[in-house]
């Protein structure tokens, strides 16, 4: 059988497709180049990060190195004037006491990310007007007061805290807090489900002038609420450090 031979019209045809598929090549190759870095800025700014250390410059500055609360002969004084008056006192054996200090996740000496000191948590205040009603609410630093802004969105959170176990619910603030209409049961509720070891004072309640206002302790300003991790200091009865560790937080597990 005869091999079947192009007509002039149809190998000209062909040469003009392969001309015009080899001009395009080069811009395929750009197009290549330009849309994986444009795919990467795109995740990154939907939140599409599996670390769940978000840096807060507010917090992270206050750092506390574990040196410091372990050099020498550190007393009660020494830790107070570091990290503050403890949220959580609680007597030991032989006359002793344990502190007890809320602080971020990435204090954990587990996580990798700031090995070598103790960030304090912050603290979700929220007000209450004369009927109980929830007024406001927002997040201050525990030793400046200062208030904290949220940098993240909800999809961002719990994206972040996707590769956490046991990390207990993920709570949407705006859908608990309403200001206007939550009342102190349902906030209380809020507070019981963050969890902590001992018995930890969770909320801290103060009297205002218009009401009253609730304090909890978090990990982060977030949409969500998610719980810190805590810090731990034992002393003896002459009031010198004996050891620190670190209870846990979200189950105790990373």
């Amino acid at each position: 059988m005869k091999a079947r031979q192009e007509t002039p019209n149809r190998a000209l045809e062909n040469a003009r497709s392969q001309a015009s598929l080899r001009s395009l090549a080069p811009s395929m190759r750009i197009a290549q180049v330009l849309i994986v870095p444009t795919l990467a800025a795109l995740l990154s700014t939907q939140g599409c990060s599996t670390n769940p250390w978000v840096s807060i410059p507010e917090l992270d500055r206050s750092i506390v190195p574990y040196s410091t609360l372990r050099a020498g002969w550190v007393t009660e004084a020494d830790v107070r004037r570091e990290l503050g008056a403890p949220p959580f006192e609680e007597p030991t054996k032989g006359g002793g006491k344990e502190w007890v200090y809320p602080v971020r996740a990435n204090s954990d000496r587990r996580s990798g990310v700031h090995p070598a000191g103790v960030i304090p948590a912050p603290i979700l205040r929220v007000q209450f007007d004369s009927r109980g009603v929830v007024s406001d609410w927002y997040f201050i630093h525990p030793r400046t007061l200062e208030r904290l802004k949220i940098t993240e969105t909800v999809a961002e959170a719990r994206y972040s805290m996707s590769a956490i176990c046991r990390r207990g619910p993920m709570t949407e603030l705006e859908a608990v807090l309403r200001q206007g209409r939550s009342t102190m049961a349902e906030v209380n509720r809020l507070a019981n489900s963050i969890g902590a070891p001992y018995r930890f004072p969770n909320p801290r309640k103060a009297s205002t002038a218009d009401g009253e206002t609730w304090d909890m302790y978090v990990e982060r300003p977030s949409p969500l609420l998610i719980r810190p991790f805590y810090y731990s200091i034992e002393f003896d009865s002459s009031g010198v450090v004996t050891r620190d560790w670190q209870p846990g937080g979200y189950g105790g597990c990373i």
